[in-house]
C-alpha cells in the first residue's frame, strides 16, 4: 500500500499540531481518505466491529488495510511524543470519514 510522500507529509505536519488523541484522530482521519476511495468509504459499513444490521449487505473496509492504518498511526504518535493511541481515537475518525464521504457522494449524485 502507498501512499504519495507529500500528502503524507501534509497528514503528519497537520497532526502534529494536536497532542494525544487529537493528533491520532487528525492523522487517522487524513490518512483514511488516501488509503480507502470515496466510494469504498461511503459504500461500506465502517470496519464491522459491531454484527450487521438485518438486511444489510454492505461490505466492511478491508481488514488488512486498517490494521496496517492503525498500526501506522499508533507508531507514529509514539514515536513523535504523543502517546499511545487509544482505539476511541481511531474508531471515530474511520466513522467520521464515512459519514463525510456519504455526504459528498450525495452531493455529486444531485448533480
Amino acid at each position: 500500500m502507498r501512499v504519495p510522500k507529500a500528502k503524507l507529509r501534509k497528514a503528519t505536519t497537520a497532526a502534529s499540531h494536536y497532542e494525544g488523541g487529537k493528533a491520532a484522530y487528525t492523522l487517522t482521519s487524513k490518512l483514511a481518505v488516501l488509503i480507502f476511495s470515496t466510494e469504498e468509504l461511503a459504500q461500506s459499513r465502517g470496519q464491522g466491529i459491531r454484527d450487521a444490521k438485518k438486511g444489510d449487505i454492505r461490505p466492511v473496509l478491508d481488514h488488512d488495510k486498517l490494521d496496517v492504518l492503525k498500526e501506522y498511526v499508533n507508531t507514529w504518535c509514539q514515536k513523535n511524543g504523543k502517546g499511545k493511541m487509544e482505539d476511541k481515537f481511531f474508531n471515530d475518525a474511520v466513522t467520521e470519514r464515512i459519514s463525510y464521504s456519504r455526504k459528498l457522494m450525495k452531493k455529486i449524485q444531485k448533480k
